[in-house]
């Protein structure tokens, strides 16, 4: 490899050993061409070359240029970028006009250095901050939900300081991670590299490549994509500091409810004919008894938590300097009570300092820290024990054992869950979380044409969670947690990348042409400790020494646990690129990484790409369409194994997993084609179609008994997922006047993924192993039993075997069942006896999101739609309350008589937790996902006060309204992994007691100085 490099820097070297020559000065002012007002911080640049400077607040520039002359370049986001010949002459004025043109923005992500988007060969979606800074989220992720075709984002679930799932086109593994690389100010992110951490009005822009083929600069790390996001630089305007100051204060509100029984089956006690006895089901069975009190638990339990964000930020440009500093706060208690929810805070210091016309800094720097009051999720979680009470019950009242509140088990006996405000305020879950980035590049130009950069990043963080149990606590194990128990978890991880980047950049004729090589190397450190006690002696003493002795070993209850990891990668790429005229642009790379969680004989995996644009427009006088380009994209990229993929593995001494010398990265090889366009001087159009091959995903494998005792092993499974994805996004100017603008955004997206190959024996998975993987099926179908409608479904031999009925729900029951308490639907099966079928599947027919701005004589609305149609969920937490028999379902008051089910026709569904098409739900909804309405005071007022340079006022609602079949509390929902954790952080349609999604009302001000 070192050779490589170093005959490949030489090549560059010589390349530009040409462009050494005598230099003269260029001088000029560059002003409006609307109004004739100076334009500060306009970029000028040598063309072919990295030889640049800004204008300064008079909009005056001074460049050093070659005697030969050359082109200049004027550029400055919103104006259209201009060439001037220079030529004999050392002084060019220049006015610059708007630029109508949507297309010519910039962009840096997997491209060698800044690009205009009009000369990619592959598709890149980019979100702005004027966009973000609407509804900022205090997730950044949530910044591009609805905004950029091909991009899907799941909030699992609405627990504040949870992260959000970010899925880019199709599924590419079938286990591990599907979660993108994410890239911070050039920092490359470890692990979730989650976007929780990050102030969401910090960010400048965030920049999306979505397919392997874009993603292969990247190599191992980039098969799911990568999200790029760019942080604030300066002041918007040049020789000028600008201080903003901004407030949001609402309240977060449930949405919606779980549909639950307001009758029961049961008798009346005899002694009291207002208590209900649980011992006595009535004869018919039929749960349409009323209670004598109906409380509605949801609303009682489920109050609206406070939302709050503060943000001051402060930017400087100057000629040669330019700085970004903000501090944040974030507050968000949700819905559930006694809970502080998610509290953080955040320091950020961007700089850039140009040392002099050879050498430049650029530093970048985080330091995020936050406090989490943990709600459970899932099984234990408030969102699951409360819908399994009866609603006569009084959360409220006193515990009868020690007279403390929230009395523990007030459902008895009517259900085996306790009151989760009782757990709530008497089981501390606290996570505590800090976080620095910092990225620091120095850049040194000896010519115009040459530009080499040394960088290091850093990306650290420390996670602690503590649960602590107070000794006396009423809980049905007494063996322990009664008694008391505290464990505390400890999560440090250090990823450091030191890099080298060397960038050709020059004009031959009607080519331009730029070089670039590049050298990362990359080291990953992490440590988990776990402590654990139980068994206090005192009350009220958080301490591991607070333990009682065990009294076969005489030593105190603690356990502990820990593991260390490091992980060292060393990677190069070499990227050419051909402009000719600006119309018709090739590019190809080739990257190499070497890894230790590569096996020995497999140490070297390499990745490639090429792409070709062809700007017709440049060529082709076309009425009505300002530009036109058709582009096609081929490349590879990958997903790196984890270190337990890679390494033998222990429990308590037990072998579990053995190390594998061939693991190797799948490879993902994409194809993607697309069109750009500009229109009518009103539209701007993307489409986009990418097919996606992945070979060799990962796979922990069982192994037979004689494997060492050992009993799995990380392979490459020969297996191949083939993901197809139809994107489009169209934009419009509908209205551009003086004193009102309105714009519109819309975009789609269609995915299909399919397991074309995959040996090994159907494979049940997921949450619950609801999911099936089998060669010819989609990824991400449901798998399990399902309940005739039709008699056709039956098999000869069931038919054979008694008469049917349908019945009046539609099902298909045994004639002499019928209006029994025997009656019951019939679960289909084949001639083989075989009851399990593929029965819903979770990828959605389209996603569609449109959003409008309207902007009038200083109001502005801003106003974004979510569309998902179809995709299936597994109700399962439906499925559970009908084994309480609380759900709604089950409640058979008001229906006619004759219609009337007993609770064991509900049972049956329920079916002893199975997997069932019964609690198939369609996930489709439609969202109003983000409104935004604020007003910029008139100067005519600010002036005078001679304080403000801006005061704008404005409300923000979230997740406002969702319309949607879905029964449960929010169709966007999800669950990840499985038991034994080797499905990382994928994601599932399946509903399991998550907590669900709020929606959140604020009002909101903001100043400037």
């Amino acid at each position: 490899m070192k050779k490589i490099l170093l005959f490949s820097f030489m090549l560059l070297s010589a390349l530009v050993t040409e462009s050494w020559a005598q230099e003269r000065t260029i001088s000029g002012k560059v002003t409006s061409a609307e109004d004739g007002s100076t334009m500060p911080g306009v970029n000028v640049v040598l063309k072919g070359t990295t030889n640049g400077t800004i204008t300064d607040v008079d909009g005056n520039y001074k460049l050093s240029v070659p005697s030969e002359g050359g082109i200049l370049t004027f550029s400055f986001v919103g104006l259209t970028t201009e060439e001037v010949e220079i030529g004999t002459q050392s002084v060019i004025d220049l006015a610059m006009s708007a630029d109508v043109k949507q297309l010519s923005e910039v962009v840096v992500t997997g491209v060698a250095g800044e690009t205009d988007k009009r000369k990619l060969g592959f598709s890149v979606g980019t979100v702005g901050a004027d966009v973000i800074e609407n509804a900022p989220g205090v997730n950044a992720a949530t910044a591009l939900q609805g905004k950029i075709a091909g991009v899907t984002i799941t909030q699992p679930n609405g627990a504040p300081g949870s992260d959000a799932a970010i899925n880019l086109r199709s599924a590419v593994t079938l286990m591990g991670s599907q979660s993108p690389l994410i890239i911070i100010d050039g920092i490359l992110t470890q692990g979730d590299g989650n976007l929780r951490d990050i102030n969401s009005e910090d960010i400048a822009s965030i920049e999306v490549v979505k397919g392997a083929a874009a993603a292969s600069m990247y190599g191992s790390r980039a098969a799911n994509g990568v999200v790029n996001i760019i942080t604030k630089k300066g002041a918007e305007k040049a020789g000028s500091t600008s201080v903003s100051i901004r407030n949001e204060f609402g309240q977060s509100f449930m949405g919606r409810q779980m549909p639950l029984a307001t009758h029961h089956p049961y008798e009346m006690s005899a002694t009291d004919p207002t208590v209900v006895d649980y011992s006595q089901i009535s004869p018919g069975q039929i749960a349409d008894n009323e209670y004598s009190v109906v409380n509605d638990l949801q609303s009682e339990t489920f109050n609206p938590g406070q939302f709050m964000t503060n943000t001051i930020s402060i930017g400087s440009t100057f000629e040669k300097t330019r700085m970004f500093a903000s501090f944040s706060n974030s507050l968000q208690s949700g819905v559930v009570p006694l809970s502080t929810g998610y509290d953080r805070q955040n320091v950020r210091l961007n700089l850039d300092h140009e040392i002099s016309d050879k050498f430049s800094l650029r530093m970048t720097s985080m330091y995020s820290e936050s406090e989490n009051d943990n709600i459970p999720q899932g099984s234990g979680s408030p969102f699951y024990t409360l819908l399994f009470l009866p609603p006569d019950v009084d959360l409220h009242s006193k515990n009868e054992e020690d007279g403390s509140n929230y009395n523990y088990d007030v459902g008895e006996p009517a259900s085996l869950e306790r009151n989760p405000l009782y757990t709530i305020a008497n089981v501390d879950r606290t996570t505590k979380r800090n976080r620095f980035l910092g990225g620091y590049t120095l850049e040194y130009r000896p010519i115009d044409a040459l530009k080499i950069e040394g960088s290091y990043t850093l990306d650290r963080t420390n996670n602690q969670y503590e649960q602590f149990i107070a000794k006396g606590y009423l809980s049905d194990d007494f063996s322990g947690v009664a008694n008391g128990n505290i464990r505390r978890t400890f999560n440090t991880t250090r990823y450091e990348t030191l890099s080298g980047k060397m960038t050709f950049n020059k004009e031959f004729g009607d080519f331009n042409v730029i070089g670039q090589g590049y050298v990362l190397q990359e080291k990953s450190i992490g440590s988990y400790t776990a402590v654990e006690a139980n068994d206090f002696i005192f009350r009220g003493v958080r301490s591991f020494s607070n333990t009682g002795l065990d009294p076969d070993s005489g030593l105190n209850r603690t356990t502990s646990d820990s593991e260390d990891i490091e992980e060292i990668t060393q990677n190069f790429y070499l990227i050419a690129k051909v402009d000719y005229q600006g119309k018709l642009i090739v590019d190809g790379l080739f990257r190499q990484d070497k890894s230790s969680l590569f096996g020995a004989d497999n140490r070297s995996n390499l990745f490639y790409r090429a792409s070709l644009a062809y700007r017709l427009t440049e060529d082709f006088d076309i009425p009505q369409v300002q530009e036109l380009k058709v582009r096609g994209s081929y490349g590879t990229a990958g997903n790196r194994p984890t270190f337990v993929a890679r390494y033998e593995t222990y429990d308590n001494g037990v072998k579990e997993n053995v190390g594998n010398e061939l693991l190797k990265s799948p490879v993902s090889t994409e194809i993607e084609v697309g069109l750009d366009a500009e229109f009518l001087n009103m539209f701007n159009l993307n489409f986009s179609y990418s097919t996606t091959n992945t070979v060799d995903p990962l796979w922990n494998k069982d192994l037979a008994s004689i494997a060492g005792g050992f009993k799995q092993q990380w392979q490459n499974l020969d297996a191949e997922v083939k993901g197809d994805v139809l994107e489009l996004t169209l934009g419009a100017k509908i209205i551009d006047k003086n004193d009102l603008t309105v714009s519109s955004n819309l975009i789609f997206s269609k995915v299909t993924q399919k397991i074309i190959r995959f040996d090994n024996a159907p494979f049940l998975y997921g949450p619950s192993n609801a999911f099936i993987l089998q060669e010819g099926s989609n990824l991400g179908v449901i798998y399990g039993e399902k309940f005739a409608r039709s008699i056709d479904e039956l098999s000869i031999s069931q038919q054979e075997a008694d008469t049917y009925v349908i019945n009046s729900d539609g099902y298909v029951v045994r004639t002499s069942e019928i209006g029994t308490v025997d009656e019951k639907a019939i679960i289909v099966q084949d001639e083989t006896g075989n009851t399990k079928f593929e029965i819903g599947d979770i990828v959605p027919d389209f996603n569609l999101g449109l959003n409008f701005t309207v902007n009038y004589k200083g109001i502005r609305l801003y106003a974004l739609f979510d569309w998902k149609q179809g995709g299936d969920i597994y109700n399962q937490t439906k499925q559970w309350t009908m084994r309480e028999l609380r759900h709604a379902d089950v409640d058979q008051s008001g229906k006619p008589q004759a219609e009337k089910k007993p609770v064991n026709y509900y049972a049956n569904f329920y079916n002893v937790n199975a997997t069932t098409d019964y609690f198939i739900e369609d996930g489709g909804f439609l969202k109003f996902r983000e409104l935004a309405l604020s007003y910029n005071l008139p100067q005519s007022i600010l002036d005078p006060l001679k304080i403000f340079k801006a005061v704008k006022i404005g409300i923000v609602g979230r997740n406002l309204l969702t319309f949607t079949k879905y029964t449960g509390y929010d169709p966007e929902v999800a669950s990840t992994g499985d038991a034994n954790g080797d499905f990382g952080d994928q994601y599932f349609g399946f509903d399991g007691f998550g907590y669900p999604n709020f929606r959140t009302l604020s009002g909101s001000i903001e100043f400037k100085f």
